[in-house]
């Protein structure tokens, strides 16, 4: 064995020591000064001088390793393990000097180029997972972003001397450029790999990922041995992918001068990317693509995405609505129409966070009953400061909760763009998981073409005009490198610009077609202008007890608790007698026999003009809870008043039932068909079976909004036999088993269609829900606004004098939808009910 004091001195040369003094017993009982820890020596350790002490610490070492710093019982254990004491002074002799004459071996690993290399490791897992706050994102260079001083080697002792010093990172068991197999780098080439992967147009983060696979697989490909280089013929179809958007941009820009069209120009790179991203999405196996397109870059996107004919889309600039010359099929769809940049919408929600259809999908996107497989999620552009629009960095910061990588991309580098949505298209087909892609550009004419956006925003205004676009910069770029020659791009925009050309004088004779949808998922449903059968939604008995049986039936080894098990002995005995059945039976078998008929049920938000404005029907079924039960005004109105604020209907026109009068003045067999959307307040279980079938079952789609009175649920009258589900119509009922418009009286003999006046009667009271009435909700809500003209049009044609106004029996006009206090409650319900009864009111 060498101890450390004959190793000093033969690596500095002999220097002569005064020899140790004899320790008195007066001495030991002196305390003992503790072992100074390696890191915090000044001088090196292998002085001379400091032999002594050395000697000291190895003996204490022998004695008991956890007497001394750990980091020197971490170097005498080295130093056991067969250093040679040859390699160890030399290593050090050229730390000391700042030189490494030669790569460091295995054998001459020291405690210090242990510490320098965790050192080392730090910085490079500050750059993974901070890197993107200093990568080049903002094209325009005027983000003033803080500097990050875990990026700085000097943050972790380093200097500019030690930029060729040559460190020791050891075997990596990880992905990435550490893994490479060389275990000693210099500390410069370390530093231009860290900023060329993590600081350049691209900013990544996924190191928030809590799967070790993941990350190393995102590793792998991101820090890569070589950047990724195109091949010519690839930067030739970049190019020309580019060229169309900015082309079009500026092609409308020109010919369409004072119109809106949220345009593309900042962030022209979407083109090429969500090209690139589909055909490596195609290669792995996608068959079909769904995109919810904001309004910014809609047009771009159809035309050189989608490949909507250019032609139509000038057409539709024009103005031209689609006519119905020629069209003999008789469904010609016509709708309202809407804005240029709306073209083409099935759902519209630009925002990443919040409530809307991103953010739900991004919760949803791992739940096994919603997960799609994997959604790429395309942030484009912002106006607002960043630091005046948000208290995180990025606005993509809420993906990180669920896990999902994010990658920041510069929107003037179009080759970074498509290595960015290409590698997006990889991650979700390899985890069937979500992620984020940020394009960070700029809007050149503001939040539209017609404002000015000088007046708030000025600096960047100015840096905008003063910026080349996304094109120029690439057609620089490729020039530069001698990827393309001059010709080439000029022949690329001459093509370009001819095509646009073409179809910019093709479209003053093209005749606009029926929106695609209607020949494809949409085959077969009717228009408001075609006549739809109303159709019986009973079902055979046979059926509804089969389903009834297999809903109340439990899984083998099953224990339910008490009150469950309880409530499926009262369902299947409904199923065995055929009698009282509830609501919560009623909705089970609609939803069960749906099913076995093969239809699905789908609940989502809704939009009360998508038939209107795009042509888009839909049959979403929207379920309210709405009742007064005195519970205060959170638990009693589902605001019905708001709902039927929006129905398109005429008051004034009288439905009729002479079919010759179908589409004239409006028949009763086509109301709902010809209005946006059915406003329904169901009071028994029968009746609720039938709304929710009668959805799948007509000819046409018309979403429901569907008020539920709660404490209807489980009143014990509130009951249907099981007869009225069935598809056998009664004798006496001639309307069909359906939804009944009117439920007559039990009182009354004739159940007919029309039966015969009864005389004798003071007082007809309305109603609609659980109270003999008028209604339970103050004067300003409920539904009281929307029947007064309908009534008045009723009198008028029964020939009876109009009232100024329908008498009203309710609450009176109120801010807040109900009262909470119980007391109130009662009262009210009291006096609405005898005011509506009181024959002098």
């Amino acid at each position: 064995m060498l101890s450390l004091g004959r190793l000093a001195r033969r690596s500095r040369g002999f220097q002569p020591l005064m020899a140790r003094a004899f320790q008195s017993s007066g001495d030991k009982l002196a305390a003992e000064p503790e072992p100074v820890p390696l890191s915090k020596l000044k001088d090196s350790f292998l002085d001379g001088t400091s032999s002594t002490y050395l000697e000291e610490l190895e003996e204490r070492y022998r004695a008991n390793p956890r007497s001394v710093d750990k980091s020197w019982a971490s170097f005498f254990h080295s130093m056991d393990m067969g250093v040679p004491a040859e390699s160890v002074a030399e290593a050090y002799d050229a730390f000391e000097r700042g030189e490494v004459t030669s790569p460091l071996t295995a054998a001459a690993i020291s405690n210090q180029t242990i510490q320098e290399s965790m050192r080392l490791l730090l910085m490079v897992r500050a750059f993974q997972v901070m890197g993107h706050y200093a990568a080049q994102l903002d094209p325009l260079g005027i983000d003033e972003r803080p500097r990050v001083k875990e990026l700085d080697p000097a943050y972790y002792g380093f200097t500019e001397k030690d930029l060729n010093r040559e460190f020791y990172l050891g075997t990596w068991n990880k992905e990435g450029f550490m893994a490479e197999g060389r275990q000693v780098r210099t500390l410069g080439e370390i530093l231009d790999r860290l900023r060329e992967t993590y600081c350049s147009s691209i900013g990544y983060e996924y190191m928030h990922i809590p799967d070790s696979e993941r990350c190393n697989w995102l590793r792998a490909r991101i820090e890569t041995a070589e950047r990724q280089e195109y091949s010519q013929e690839e930067k030739l179809r970049i190019l020309d992918r580019l060229t169309w958007s900015e082309m079009f941009e500026s092609f409308l820009a020109n010919k369409y001068t004072a119109a809106k069209r949220f345009g593309l120009e900042g962030c022209e790179a979407l083109i090429p990317g969500m090209k690139a991203l589909i055909d490596s999405a195609a290669d792995q196996g996608v068959s079909s693509v769904v995109i919810g397109m904001p309004h910014r870059g809609r047009l771009n996107v159809l035309a050189n995405v989608m490949r909507k004919p250019m032609e139509a889309v000038f057409s539709e600039f024009a103005g031209r609505k689609p006519s119905k010359g020629g069209d003999t099929s008789g469904d010609t769809y016509m709708g309202s129409g809407d804005v240029k940049y709306h073209l083409g919408t099935s759902y519209d929600r630009p925002t990443i966070s919040g409530q809307g259809i991103v953010y739900e999908s991004l919760d949803m996107s791992q739940l096994p009953d919603y997960t799609v497989g994997g959604t790429i999620h395309l942030v484009v552009a912002f106006t607002t400061d960043p630091k005046k629009s948000r208290s995180s960095p990025y606005c993509t910061d809420v993906a990180k909760a669920l896990a999902c990588p994010v990658f920041h991309v510069n929107a003037d580098d179009a080759e970074a763009v498509v290595r960015v949505f290409e590698l997006a298209a990889e991650w979700r087909q390899t985890w069937h998981g979500d992620v984020v892609i940020d394009l960070i550009g700029y809007r050149r004419y503001g939040h539209n073409e017609i404002d000015e956006p000088m007046f708030t925003q000025p600096i960047m205004y100015q840096a905008i005009k003063r910026h080349k676009n996304a094109l120029q910069v690439y057609q620089e770029k490729l020039l530069k490198d001698g990827s393309i020659s001059k010709d080439q791009i000029r022949q690329i925009a001459d093509k370009v610009q001819k095509q646009l050309h073409d179809a910019f004088e093709g479209a003053k004779e093209y005749k606009p077609k029926k929106g695609d949808w209607l020949s494809s998922y949409w085959a077969g449903f009717m228009s408001p202008h075609q006549h739809s059968r109303i159709r019986n939604t009973g079902v055979p008995v046979e059926l509804l007890r089969e389903v009834g049986y297999a809903i109340t039936r439990l899984p083998e080894g099953f224990t339910p608790h008490r009150q469950i098990a309880k409530v499926y002995e009262a369902r299947r005995h409904m199923v065995d007698s055929g009698e009282g059945l509830d609501w919560g039976m009623a909705e089970a078998l609609a939803f069960g026999t749906l099913l076995a008929e093969g239809n699905h049920i789908i609940f989502d938000q809704f939009v009360s003009s998508g038939e209107a404005k795009w042509l888009r029907q839909t049959g979403l079924t929207v379920l309210l809870p709405h009742g007064y039960d005195g519970q205060g005004p959170e638990h009693s109105s589902a605001r019905m008043e708001r709902f039927l604020q929006m129905v398109d209907e005429d008051p004034y026109q009288l439905p009729t039932i002479d079919e010759s009068k179908w589409f004239i003045g409006g028949h009763l067999g086509s109301q709902i068909q010809s209005c946006n959307w059915q406003v329904v307040n169901c009071t028994t279980p029968a009746n609720y079976f039938h709304v929710l079938r009668r959805q799948l079952h007509r000819q046409f789609r018309k979403p429901l909004i569907l008020f539920a009175p709660k404490n209807l649920l489980r009143h014990p009258l509130a009951k249907s036999p099981l007869a009225e589900f069935s598809e056998s119509a009664l004798d006496k009922d001639i309307q069909g088993v359906r939804f009944k418009r009117v439920i007559m009286d039990e009182s009354s003999t004739d159940r007919s269609f029309d039966p015969p006046k009864q005389e004798g009667f003071k007082r007809m009271v309305f109603c609609s829900g659980k109270v003999m009435w008028t209604q339970e909700e103050p004067m300003n809500m409920g539904a009281y606004l929307h029947v007064q003209p309908r009534f008045q049009r009723c009198m008028e044609a029964m020939g009876r004098e109009v009232p100024m106004a329908v008498k009203y029996s309710g609450r009176p006009s109120m801010a807040s939808t109900a009262t909470g206090f119980g007391e109130v409650h009662a009262q009210e319900q009291a006096d609405l009910i005898n005011k509506a009864l009181d024959l002098s009111y």
